[in-house]
């Protein structure tokens, strides 16, 4: 957590926005614009850019916006005024920007402003950060290109602890960033099989106590701790009768997200 909270600040601090000005600012779907022609009051108006990327406006209809810069919406629409009007003069605001979306295991989900350039790591930023059970290499952007559902992977820790910026993904308006929870499962003989969240440190004994406890026909020395690591299958044995008789904490595994603790049951 310590190391992605640094990264982000040296993302804020070092890697300033492409799109430091609202003049260098591209128009995308649900930008809200301010739009004042020069003596026609009767013409002022806020708009907003449709998901189709055009604006409506008195005289011009339907004027594509999308991709445009300040002046060149102003210049597009003054032209098309010249037809109507003398020597029109155009002024275009941003009011609101269109947004992303950040939900799931983060401190402050909700929608966040897309200013400029904005990648996954730095909406996270906005959300105030991971909560203790986020599955940081999980996270996954929803997108919908060209009416289809995008979804891409995006490994936080990974990319935090390398410090390889290229790994990040640049957000796109109306993109959903999802953190899942970080989760183990814990089944077999115990009173309350599932799924729970994994806290940092959390033991196989400490689940098993989540999940209730042993049931009375559990093998308590012969616990598995079922494990993929670097794409292979482990198996971790626990004996947990052993240890809380020894009181040697040091004999209990810590878990990973994804581990399945599997509690046998006893033959006598």
């Amino acid at each position: 957590m310590k190391k992605f909270l640094l990264y982000c600040l040296l993302s804020v601090v070092c890697g300033l926005p492409t799109f430091a000005y609202a003049q260098d600012y591209l128009f995308g779907p649900d930008d809200a614009l301010q739009i004042t022609v020069y003596r026609e009051v009767e013409l002022d108006r806020t708009v907003r850019v449709s998901s189709g990327g055009f604006i409506s406006f008195p005289l011009l209809g339907k004027i594509r916006a999308e991709g445009l810069t300040i002046s060149e919406l102003e210049n597009t629409m003054a032209e098309g005024l010249k037809k109507f009007l003398k020597n029109p003069q155009v002024t275009v605001l941003i009011t609101e920007y269109g947004t992303i979306t950040v939900i799931g295991q983060v401190k402050k989900p909700g929608a966040y402003p897309l200013k400029g350039e904005l990648t996954v790591i730095e909406a996270i930023g906005r959300a105030e950060g991971f909560t203790e059970t986020a599955a940081q290499n999980d996270v996954k952007v929803m997108r919908t290109e060209n009416g289809k559902e995008k979804t891409l992977e995006v490994r936080i820790a990974d990319i935090s602890e390398r410090g390889d910026k290229s790994k990040d993904v640049s957000l796109k308006r109306g993109d959903i960033v999802f953190v899942p929870e970080s989760t183990i499962t814990v089944t077999g003989q115990v009173k309350n099989p599932g799924s729970y969240p994994l806290k940092g440190g959390l033991t196989v004994i400490e689940a098993i106590g989540m999940a209730g406890g042993f049931t009375k026909f559990a093998s308590r020395n012969k616990v598995k701790v079922m494990r993929i690591e670097n794409g292979e299958k482990k198996t971790l044995r626990v004996k947990v009768a052993k240890i809380n008789e020894l009181g040697d904490k040091t004999m209990d595994v810590t878990l990973r997200r994804g581990d399945t603790i599997f509690v046998p049951e006893s033959l006598f």
